[in-house]
């Protein structure tokens, strides 16, 4: 039996042209059913400017890709029967092509994996019913089962503390003189059920991460929030108190995100730096795991584990 393993993302327009596109496609993602909502032009020419500051593209598909085939080779290296395929839920491929193609491909099950340590409901609720509807314009009887958080495995906390020292190291800073901003997408409050786990995650995943690089002094923020009601303090909210209480050094490490993309190179890169610039603090930020060897076997390691259990099942 022939498992497909399907690497889901976000997605990122293929150049600058395309934003427009792009903010259509995330607005129907979020649209009721039969309802339409266009983009303005001044949110189509903002996002253009974000992508222009970055010098017109995000290397998240490509790097995704990557991924992707450094697990493929991976998996094959285990005994694993497997194919690995990537979807993206606002760009291409899209996810509905992936579970085309997998059915295509003679594919007899789907290891669905969202590329994001930590999950929420609200959050993987679109990739789960993006794979659905375009597994059921294809294969009828095809099932897919997604991967669980891989949020605290080892391996994946020891990319981080590891990550950090290096950083560290390289400044030169200190755990005594830096204080770690550790960062994950924000989300609406009101899209989180009572039992949505998600913060609860992200702050264990802290936690995790701090006790192994024993940290003197750290906290959680949240990025991308778009307006109130959403989880907080943000980013830019944890910088100013941080610049007021007079922290000389800032490390943001942005460990609910795996792969470069817009939030980490402008938001973090050119923005969070922008804020700080003459409050005399020192800001820097941690590198993703991206398509690194220890990162994908931790996403081997995951995927191993489901695939066990759909033929055991």
């Amino acid at each position: 039996m022939t498992t497909g393993v399907l690497l889901m993302g976000y997605g990122s327009p293929d150049s600058v042209s395309d934003v427009e596109r792009y903010l259509r496609n995330i607005r129907a993602s979020h649209a009721r059913p039969g309802q339409v909502v266009e983009p303005t032009g001044e949110e189509v020419e903002r996002l253009r400017h974000r992508y222009e500051a970055i010098g017109g593209i995000s290397p998240f598909n490509r790097i995704t890709g990557l991924q992707a085939r450094a697990l493929q080779d991976s998996l094959a290296s285990m005994g694993a029967d497997a194919r690995v395929y990537t979807g993206m839920l606002n760009w291409e491929p899209s996810i509905a092509s992936a579970a085309a193609s997998m059915a295509n491909g003679g594919v007899s099950g789907i290891i669905a994996m969202p590329v994001t340590p930590i999950y929420s409901q609200a959050s993987i609720g679109g990739y789960s019913r993006a794979l659905e509807a375009g597994i059921a314009r294809v294969a009828d009887g095809l099932k897919a089962t997604f991967v669980g958080p891989w949020y605290l495995s080892q391996e994946f906390i020891g990319i981080w503390a590891d990550a950090i020292k290096a950083k560290m190291a390289a400044e030169p800073a200190t755990i005594e003189d830096t204080h770690v901003v550790f960062t994950a997408h924000s989300l609406p409050r009101h899209a989180l059920s009572h039992c949505d786990t998600y913060q609860k995650q992200f702050r264990e995943l802290c936690e995790a991460i701090a006790v192994e690089l024993r940290l003197r002094h750290w906290s959680p923020a949240y990025q991308s929030a778009s307006g109130p009601g959403w989880l907080g303090p943000s980013l830019a909210e944890k910088l100013d108190e941080l610049a007021t209480d007079r922290a000389t050094k800032i490390m943001i490490a942005p460990v609910g995100f795996v792969t470069e993309n817009l939030e980490t190179l402008y938001d973090i890169d050119i923005e969070c730096v922008d804020r700080l610039r003459g409050h005399g603090v020192a800001i820097s930020r941690v590198g993703l795991p991206n398509s690194s060897p220890r990162f994908i076997d931790v996403l081997a390691s995951a995927a191993i584990t489901s695939i066990g259990q759909r033929v055991r099942n």
